[in-house]
């Protein structure tokens, strides 16, 4: 028994036991704390939902599963104030991914690992990404705007010296969002991090205002 316990507590996903009804063996603390099994038993309809059919077929299942954080995980968090760079600020919502699967005649082991950070990293890369064809739309369609009427205006040379200059403009933009684009792959790596260093939000902000002013 103490082995067994040994090995549970070695596993890098949190684990409980439980039998086909979904009453709990055995649970460690970490699992207690997604709140996916109270007063020793099941309380997530999913998971008891996965158990019946691992039951019945014996076939393993895993699923992604959206649940709230408990109110203890969320005291004092959701302001984000006091949060030191590199860290996140955790969110009402908790992505967990469950595993059920069958260990022996009417024992099955619960499985879960929080995948919370991983999910809102990839909405904030579909936001960024959004965000970042919006701002590259700009400046190219500018540019094939401006070309446009420097060959409708080829006679007037103070008109195509005026509109070259703004193609110039929209170029010098377009190769700075380049820019950032790479200095953010490049903030990526575990490099970059090692020479973090703080800045002012407020003057990042104003010269983000003073850029889109014109």
């Amino acid at each position: 028994r103490t082995g067994e316990e040994a090995f549970m507590r070695a596993l890098p996903q949190a684990v409980a036991l439980v039998d086909g009804n979904g009453a709990v063996q055995y649970a460690r603390d970490d699992i207690e704390r997604f709140g996916l099994i109270a007063a020793g038993h099941v309380r997530n309809s999913e998971i008891l939902d996965m158990l019946a059919q691992v039951e019945h077929d014996g076939t393993t299942r895993e699923r992604e599963l959206e649940v709230a954080r408990s109110a203890a995980d969320m005291a004092g968090t959701h302001s984000g104030r006091g949060v030191q760079a590199g860290q996140s600020v955790p969110s009402r919502e908790q992505y967990l991914s469950v595993r059920v699967s069958r260990i022996g005649d009417g024992l099955y082991a619960l499985l879960a690992v929080d995948i919370s950070e991983r999910r809102h990293f990839e909405q904030m890369r579909r936001e960024f990404m959004t965000n970042v064809a919006h701002e590259l739309k700009t400046p190219t369609g500018a540019i094939a705007l401006l070309a446009e009427t420097i060959a409708d205006a080829a006679d007037d040379p103070d008109a195509v010296k005026y509109f070259s200059g703004r193609i110039s403009k929209e170029s010098e933009r377009l190769t700075e969002l380049v820019h950032r684009l790479i200095d953010l792959q490049k903030a990526q790596s575990a490099a970059a991090m090692l020479n973090a260093e703080r800045l002012s939000v407020l003057s990042v902000a104003r010269e983000a205002l003073a850029e889109n002013q014109g």
